[in-house]
């Protein structure tokens, strides 16, 4: 198996686990690429080993009852793999289903990267429902430890990240933001009268946008305020502490962590078919689906670079970068017995820095 081996030899700088439990987060890993689907069962037949497929299913519990990892691993992971420098623009929402009677609600960190968001920090919520300002702040505080805040070009938030503790978290942080608000936020006019956003912005039309040049009070924080009117004639919203001419332009990047959510569910790994009720063990499995996720992106960022997908009428790619990435690497794990070398050279492909990419570190080139 030395595909296994070679995915084992390069993970292993990354997260200090024993042997036995980095082999199993390989075999996950392949196992995920493989069958697209988190359900144990289906990843328990796709093991590359000779042990039955009932002690492959009890190996993954254990794994995933008694993994205990670091945020920071994953990081480091996804900013030498694709070597990531300044200016990195961060989206943060949630995704939310129910299993039964258990809601499974998911705080997401991820950076913004060619069309599609890669999580590396998330916090499971205790309950159904948005964020509160207390978890958000907890948030924000341990993304701080992973990433220094001279790096971070925005942090990008949907409406439901509107608060004045929130945002004033935001302001005595230091780090730039841009989130949206609803229409019927009281703000400060020229003249310092609180009145709703939509009152204020009832002439913009169709297609137009505004910058205020000044900051206007907003619960009871300075910020500028940018808006334009959607096709739908809804408004679009925006605060932010900085540079309010980018603001637009940064905030359409939030769009990808909704990729993200969309590719870790149906059109990749089939996140919601998971019969995990515990939420530890729902983070373990996420921590490895990011894994998998990344290595997806990868290789299909080599795939482009060959090869660019064909662009349609509406602008966009007629194949997403992860799903090219995730057929390729599928296809040559379910073809192993012909194309292990091939596969070999991906992963090294795949998971060493590009710096690194032309020195040989005693694996395959």
């Amino acid at each position: 198996m030395p595909h296994l081996q070679e995915l084992q030899r390069l993970l292993k700088p990354y997260f200090k686990l024993s042997s036995a439990r980095l082999e199993c987060l390989c075999h996950m890993i392949l196992g995920l690429l493989l069958v697209n689907n988190v359900n144990l069962n289906k990843l328990a037949k796709s093991f590359c080993s000779q042990t039955l497929t009932a002690s492959s299913y009890k190996r993954m519990q254990r794994f995933l009852k008694e993994l205990d990892f670091c945020f920071s691993w994953l990081w480091l992971l996804i900013q030498n793999c694709l070597d990531l420098k300044d200016n990195l623009h961060l989206a943060l929402d949630r995704t939310h289903w129910q299993f039964g009677k258990l809601n499974i609600n998911i705080l997401t960190l991820a950076v913004c990267y060619r069309g599609v968001a890669i999580p590396f920090f998330w916090m499971m919520l205790k309950k159904k429902g948005n964020s509160g300002w207390q978890e958000r702040f907890e948030v924000l505080k341990r993304l701080l430890l992973i990433i220094p805040k001279e790096r971070i070009a925005a942090i990008l938030g949907d409406r439901e990240f509107i608060g004045k503790e929130w945002l004033s978290a935001l302001l005595e942080s230091g780090v730039t933001f841009v989130m949206r608000t609803r229409e019927n936020i009281c703000m400060a006019n020229a003249k310092g009268l609180m009145l709703p956003a939509k009152t204020l912005f009832r002439g913009i039309k169709i297609g137009k946008s505004v910058v205020l040049p000044k900051k206007r009070k907003i619960m009871g924080c300075e910020l500028y305020v940018v808006v334009t009117r959607l096709p739908t004639n809804e408004l679009l919203i925006l605060l932010t502490n900085k540079e309010p001419g980018l603001a637009l332009d940064r905030y359409r990047l939030r769009w990808e962590i909704e990729s993200l959510f969309s590719a870790l569910k149906m059109r990749g790994f089939n996140f919601e078919n998971t019969h995990l009720v515990h939420e530890e063990r729902i983070s373990n499995l996420l921590f490895v689906m990011a894994i998998a996720l990344l290595m997806g992106i990868r290789q299909g960022e080599f795939l482009e670079a060959e090869k660019p997908s064909k662009i349609k009428k509406h602008g966009y790619a007629a194949e997403a970068i992860f799903k090219r990435g995730l057929e390729y690497l599928g296809k040559l794990i379910a073809t192993i017995y012909i194309n292990v070398n091939a596969l070999c050279q991906a992963v090294y492909r795949i998971l060493v820095p590009p710096s690194l990419t032309h020195t040989t570190m005693g694996g395959v080139l």
